[in-house]
């Protein structure tokens, strides 16, 4: 195994490990900041020379904390149901929750409450910062929240399942509530399904292991959602995949009904997430050009939905195209933008000779 994954799976595991030479983790140290691993260094090690990241991570769930906060005062004061999920809501899970970073806190209310919701948040000091068919997405004292009123976007894998989530509201402590743990789970593996089609990198991995080893879930309940998403063959591939970092033994999800098989190829998919970086932002990682290759879409209908986006991506751009007259100029106006802005990724989109179906195998369609 390389050191980044046993780095990641010590700071998981909870283990100490001997770091490799200082030039070894200096060729190791972009990767290793792109998968959001730093603070691992100085967690399995004591090496002071990395306690900078562990206590900038620090600094940041302090920060996440404060936000968390105000959005409990705002929604308990106006009587909003709400509930965290992704990142903010995983990091008890972690036996050191400042291993796990996250860029943006994710927190969700049902449909009928959405307008009220962003009216309030935008009272209160949430700078909009862009939105989409389901959340919107602001600043607040330099950090992002993410506010949805479903988890995914209509179109989507598995839209319809997860089109109102507050069906499968567990339990709640006044306004705040938590998702069902299996519903949740599954959530999980669609967003990382989603996001492997342009490039992901490997922390998601951390949080199903967690989930697996320290929620008492109910497998069947699990296996049920699974099947009826149909992404059984996907589910397989996260499972070898825990088993090749953490060592996972997947004998009582198999008890339970689940599709397993052993895969020898699984290294190849995990190499594509290391070197994809986080959300497909790593050097090595071409976001665009993955994104063309696992999508549908010839070249000619990807670039138009590049130039043509949704109207109201499109108000958020260019606020002057609210004006129906000003539609047209500001198509114009974004494909000259694109030309100036975008020009060497769409080349790349361009420059694909076949569509590249190699996640395919791996159920990540």
């Amino acid at each position: 195994m390389n050191f980044i994954l046993n780095l990641f799976s010590a700071g998981i595991q909870n283990r100490k490990i001997t770091l490799p030479s200082d030039e070894e983790l200096k060729n190791q140290m972009r990767i290793i900041s792109e998968q959001t691993f730093l603070p691992y260094l100085y967690k399995v090690s004591n090496d002071s020379r990395f306690k900078k990241y562990y206590l900038s991570s620090f600094v940041l769930h302090e920060k996440y904390d404060e936000i968390a906060e105000k959005i409990a005062d705002i929604f308990s004061a106006n009587q909003i149901r709400y509930f965290f999920f992704k990142g903010y809501e995983l990091f008890p899970l972690y036996d050191d929750r400042n291993l796990r970073l996250s860029g943006d806190i994710d927190f969700c209310v049902d449909g009928k409450d959405y307008l009220k919701a962003r009216k309030l948040l935008e009272e209160n000091s949430f700078v909009l910062d862009s939105i989409a068919k389901h959340h919107a997405e602001y600043v607040y004292d330099k950090s992002y929240a993410e506010l949805h009123h479903q988890l995914l976007e209509e179109g989507e894998k598995g839209d319809k399942f997860f089109h109102n989530p507050f069906k499968y509201i567990k339990s709640c402590e006044g306004y705040r509530c938590h998702l069902e743990d299996e519903y949740h789970f599954v959530f999980l593996l669609m967003h990382y399904h989603k996001h492997l089609k342009s490039g992901a990198g490997v922390r998601e991995l951390g949080d199903v292991y967690l989930m697996l080893t320290k929620k008492k879930m109910n497998y069947q309940k699990i296996i049920s959602y699974v099947n009826e998403l149909e992404i059984s063959d996907f589910f397989n591939t996260i499972i070898n995949e825990l088993e090749y970092i953490f060592e996972y033994n997947p004998e009582q999800l198999i008890q339970c009904g689940m599709k397993y098989y052993k895969r020898d190829d699984i290294e190849e998919l995990i190499n594509y997430s290391l070197r994809s970086g986080i959300h497909g932002f790593g050097k090595e990682n071409d976001v665009n050009k993955n994104k063309f290759a696992h999508s549908k879409d010839n070249k000619f209908v990807y670039l138009l939905k590049k130039v043509f986006i949704p109207l109201h991506l499109l108000f958020e751009k260019y606020p002057y195209s609210r004006s129906i007259i000003l539609i047209p100029f500001a198509y114009i106006h974004h494909f000259i933008s694109l030309l100036f802005t975008k020009r060497d990724k769409l080349n790349r989109v361009l420059s694909v000779e076949s569509k590249d179906d190699d996640l395919i195998k791996f159920g990540i369609e």
